[in-house]
């Protein structure tokens, strides 16, 4: 199996396969909708699930994919972290340890909000809880299209997306009919 479909036979939530998605389910490197903030200490530790968060001065970076399920939106990102030599390396509990280490856990919670903005612009019907889903993060070198690991999937409550996204501040819904 080559490491190319071992990736993309993977699970990405819900039992959603990356190589069984329909073009018209998932829009691929959607550049980030929100603007560059800059966010102070205070400020991020008044949000309790950003305590985790070493840095956040300046906001810059893509969502590598974002795919529908059938019923919501979710964002998927790659990570080539080496978390050791085994696969038993990549499960769950190890890749959640590696994404508090490296503060993925706040770039998920600013994906997600530059979703639901985005979302809130492009569809006319948009409910947060019905049309947003969580971020599933996929740790590339722990993927073997086959176990049960390599990723992890974390959908953080509705009051944590939109309390992220009013300290990120202002946006205007302009939405499309």
């Amino acid at each position: 199996m080559t490491f190319q479909y071992q990736v993309l036979a993977n699970q990405l939530a819900h039992r959603i396969y990356q190589d069984e998605l329909k073009p018209h389910q998932k829009l691929i490197s959607l550049r980030d909708f929100a603007r560059q903030h800059s966010i102070s200490l205070s400020t991020a530790k008044s949000c309790y699930e950003l305590l985790e968060a070493r840095s956040a001065r300046y906001l810059n970076g893509s969502i590598d994919l974002v795919y529908f399920d059938g019923q919501r939106y979710h964002i998927a990102d790659y990570k080539s972290n080496y978390l050791g030599d085994d696969l038993a390396d990549y499960r769950s509990d190890s890749i959640a340890q590696s994404m508090s280490l490296a503060s993925y856990w706040l770039q998920a919670g600013l994906y997600l909000v530059a979703l639901h903005r985005y979302l809130q612009v492009k569809m006319q019907d948009y409910q947060i809880e019905q049309h947003l889903g969580g971020a599933t993060y996929l740790y590339l070198r722990g993927m073997n299209g086959e176990a049960e690991q390599g990723y992890y999937y974390w959908e953080p409550s509705v009051e944590f997306i939109l309390r992220l996204d009013a300290i990120l501040g202002y946006f205007a819904e302009d939405k499309i009919a």
